[in-house]
């Protein structure tokens, strides 16, 4: 069976007891693929590890820091090599990458095990909450761009995610559309229900095995309480207030961690908590990405589509 390359992520088949399998990134780093690194034209000086976003055929070096043009937020990869400008320089764009001292904000060295995001500062990375500060509007950041894990003092494991801008206090960038919509509450609801629509109604959503899509399908997270049948205004993609009632196992939110639908209604979840991992072993019929903590009680609604689990 041949290997295959879908949306920048490599897979390898085999037949297991007759069944076609393919296992992402299964042969590991020795796989070779054609969309793991792509040459381009440095559009300024570039040193190698420099986490860049493309322009045309020309590749800069991206920042997130407030302000900043949004494409200037859109990393692809980390080069390769250093590279003058007007050089052909290889951007690392799904793969181990080495990242030298330079483009590490606030360290000189990458913490094995820590996800990396993009620095305020040209070309750099950085963790979530460094000496510098903590990725946030108010210390001068317009977005969020988790660029992997750190797999030692060195390398990273380059898996770039969506980005997720950030709007507040010392953020000069655009003022975002209306992110909150009024429904009618469904049930009683509390302040920081994750919930779904149904109708005009909205409802307590949960991720647990045996729920239908349509009730692990969130349209995000109520910001205030409602009795039923009373409206309830419902954030779409902004900063809610989640509080300990609605944290899975947990009485506060982790800053810089994704959070997930749990499989108890209404509620928020870390992937890995005292509850179990979110799995079908764990009682799980999706895996819901919601968006990330910014502090312990101040969550950035991002919610991505639904990942059925099946065994």
């Amino acid at each position: 069976m041949s290997d295959r390359s879908i949306f920048n992520r490599k897979y390898t088949g085999f037949t297991s007891d007759g069944t076609q399998v393919f296992l992402v990134n299964g042969a590991g780093a020795g796989t070779t693929s054609a969309t793991s690194t792509r040459s381009f034209t440095a559009g300024e000086d570039l040193i190698q590890g420099a986490a860049v976003f493309v322009s045309g055929v020309y590749v800069l070096n991206a920042n997130a820091g407030s302000g900043e043009a949004s494409t200037n937020f859109n990393v692809i990869g980390l080069t390769n090599e250093a590279a003058s400008t007007n050089d052909a320089v290889t951007v690392v764009l799904d793969d181990l990458v080495t990242v030298s001292s330079e483009n590490i904000a606030a360290a000189t060295a990458l913490t094995p095990g820590q996800y990396y995001f993009l620095s305020k500062f040209d070309g750099q990375i950085v963790e979530f909450d460094t000496t510098s500060g903590t990725i946030a509007a108010n210390d001068g950041y317009g977005a969020l761009v988790n660029l992997g894990t750190a797999v030692s003092t060195s390398e990273l494991s380059l898996e770039i995610q969506p980005i997720v801008e950030l709007f507040g206090p010392g953020n000069t960038g655009p003022v975002p559309a209306p992110t909150t919509q009024n429904f009618i509450a469904g049930v009683d609801l509390i302040q920081g229900d994750v919930v779904y629509v149904s109708g005009t109604n909205v409802y307590p959503a949960s991720a647990a095995s045996g729920q239908v899509l349509a009730e692990y399908s969130p349209v995000g997270i109520t910001s205030t309480s409602a009795s039923a049948s009373a409206s309830v205004p419902v954030i779409f993609d902004d900063i809610a207030s989640i509080a300990a009632v609605n944290i899975t196992a947990e009485s506060a939110l982790t800053p810089g961690e994704y959070y997930y639908l749990s499989k108890f209604d209404g509620q928020l979840v870390r992937y890995s908590s005292a509850s179990g991992l979110v799995s079908q072993a764990s009682g799980y019929a999706a895996l819901v990405n919601m968006g990330l903590a910014l502090s312990t009680s101040a969550f950035h609604v991002q919610i991505q589509a639904p990942v059925e689990i099946y065994t």
